[in-house]
């Protein structure tokens, strides 16, 4: 039986969904790691996007309407990054994770003395690059599928940071200022995986409509 379209869509987002369940399940992962990973799957759909749309107008000599996505999506970024260096700046009193993670932030954006993670380095270089490969896939089948139109590249992109990101980043941190059970991590990456299944994600937002573009 050949495997539909959807199916070889979330290829990616399966296989990292499922590598963070083991993480959480099997190697001890604070829920931190987990969040970590959306948040930088969040920052490469943003890169690998931009990325596309420029060599797509250069191509295609099209309006790629980009300054409109880059606002809207680089909103929702900079909310959930500000959320998401709270978190681990709250939870880093109880959470050792969480501190270092916390530690990398403030001397990425604030440059203060930067404090190697011990422990935890090789989990975020790997999570990095997990999410990362799995980023390429989905925003290069998009880009085959979608052709010269913009409209389904940035709806969906922007669709997957307004659902999933927002329910996984959110969720997460409320379970752990709960201090409630990993497990319920583990639910909410699934449900995660459910909606990619579902393709209410790739639905998108309509903020490109197809007759603009």
């Amino acid at each position: 039986m050949k495997p539909s379209k959807r199916m070889i869509g979330i290829i990616g987002s399966t296989a990292e969904g499922i590598y963070f369940v083991w993480g959480i399940l099997f190697a001890g992962w604070s829920p931190m790691l987990a969040a970590f990973g959306y948040w930088i799957e969040e920052a490469v759909v943003f890169l690998v996007t931009l990325a596309a749309l420029f060599i797509m107008r250069i191509w295609s000599g099209k309006r790629m309407f980009i300054p409109r996505f880059a606002f809207i999506y680089g909103f929702m970024f900079f909310i959930h990054t500000i959320f998401f260096t709270i978190l681990a700046g709250y939870m880093g009193k109880s959470d050792p994770a969480a501190e270092k993670i916390f530690e990398v932030f403030f001397w990425l954006f604030l440059r203060g003395n930067f404090h190697y993670p011990y422990g935890i380095m090789t989990d975020l270089v790997i999570i990095t690059a997990v999410v990362t490969a799995s980023c390429l896939y989905t925003v290069i089948l998009r880009i085959r599928r979608a052709g010269p139109d913009p409209s389904v590249i940035i709806n969906r992109s922007l669709g997957a940071v307004i659902s999933s990101h927002f329910l996984l980043l959110f969720g997460i941190g409320g379970i752990m200022l709960a201090d409630a059970p990993s497990a319920l991590v583990v639910v909410l990456i699934v449900v995660k995986i459910l909606i990619d299944l579902s393709g209410f994600s790739n639905r998108g937002s309509a903020v490109v409509t197809v007759e603009e573009s």
